[in-house]
């Protein structure tokens, strides 16, 4: 946020106003950020978020409008383009996986999504799931491809920053990803707290459910698939929990790009790929009519999802913890 107030200074005020020393701290903008964020992380429905997520949206949009534009007619001040290539591995081709990894990982909002749409048939469900990664891929299509053959091999982590911010048109697109972030954080904040709540939930009473055939007779319903809200007192210490940690992780950690690779090692990869193997696996393998190639190919998606954990999580620990080389200089 402190070069998103230094860019708007340089384009909105005479060159010789400065901005004043509390804006160019990021722990001040982080403390007022928290401000609005926690009435939106202390909401219990995701159609509650409806509103910021499209101003979101927009930012991704403004976002894609920059790197196109950018790249047809490219602005003054612009770095050199480096070397395009077209299949090009390096070993930071590994730190980058798990950020891959995070950038699908979307399947821990699908239960409240289901629960939330008026019709949850399967088709409305495949229409939703294929619309959102549709719609992820072609926007990270874009901006990756477009960011590239504008930068060559000099592209940054974040495309954003490689644009000169002394154009109003730029200035804003940097605001607006400021606004992503800002805005995604209630959306991680909502499964996040659900799942704490079935962690911690000591137990369960069986929910009776009378019979539809007009007999007296009572079955057993698990309440694990009746939803039930959970108490004020445990949705308000569970976000305040999940914020005050969150909070902790940003005022201490200045890189995103670290904390992307850790969540997508550990979270996203068992989201992703060990745990729907896994239920899958065990699900049908006493089934005697399961397909056994899908069961062992379930099995071996947990397999894999469980190597690219210890791999990229092993790789992440070792980038911040390996010895920076002395200098040779003097």
């Amino acid at each position: 946020m402190p070069n998103v107030v230094k860019s708007l200074y340089h384009d909105l005020t005479p060159s010789h106003v400065n901005p004043p020393e509390w804006a160019l701290n990021g722990a001040n903008w982080l403390t007022l950020f928290m401000l609005v964020l926690v009435p939106l992380a202390f909401l219990r429905h995701l159609n509650s978020l409806r509103h910021t997520s499209y101003v979101a949206l927009f930012s991704v949009a403004y976002l894609v409008v920059i790197v196109v534009v950018c790249y047809f007619w490219p602005m003054k001040g612009m770095p050199s383009r480096g070397e395009v290539r077209l299949v090009h591995f390096t070993p930071q081709f590994v730190a980058t996986f798990p950020v891959q990894v995070f950038a699908f990982t979307c399947s821990q909002n699908l239960f409240p999504l289901y629960n939330e749409l008026k019709s949850n048939t399967q088709e409305r469900m495949n229409i939703v799931i294929g619309g959102s990664i549709g719609s992820a891929i072609l926007t990270y299509e874009v901006i990756s491809v477009f960011g590239y053959l504008t930068f060559g091999s000099k592209v940054g982590a974040n495309v954003i920053a490689m644009y000169p911010s002394t154009s109003l048109f730029i200035a804003i697109g940097q605001l607006a990803i400021v606004v992503l972030v800002l805005f995604s954080y209630p959306l991680q904040v909502h499964p996040c707290r659900n799942c704490l709540d079935k962690v911690f939930h000591a137990g369960h009473t069986p929910v009776k459910a009378a019979r539809t055939d007009g007999e007296d007779e009572e079955e057993e319903v698990d309440d694990e698939f009746v939803p039930t809200d959970m108490s004020t007192l445990k949705h308000t210490l569970l976000t305040t929990a999940i914020i005050a940690g969150g909070f902790a992780i940003a005022y201490i950690v200045d890189d995103l790009k670290t904390v992307l690779s850790f969540v997508g090692s550990t979270g996203s990869t068992t989201i992703s790929f060990i745990l729907p193997g896994l239920f899958y696996w065990k699900l049908t393998r006493d089934d005697p009519g399961r397909n056994k190639t899908l069961s062992r190919a379930a099995l071996g998606l947990a397999v894999y999802g469980a190597s690219i954990f210890v791999f990229c999580l092993g790789f992440n620990i070792y980038q911040v913890v390996r010895p920076t080389r002395p200098s040779l200089v003097g």
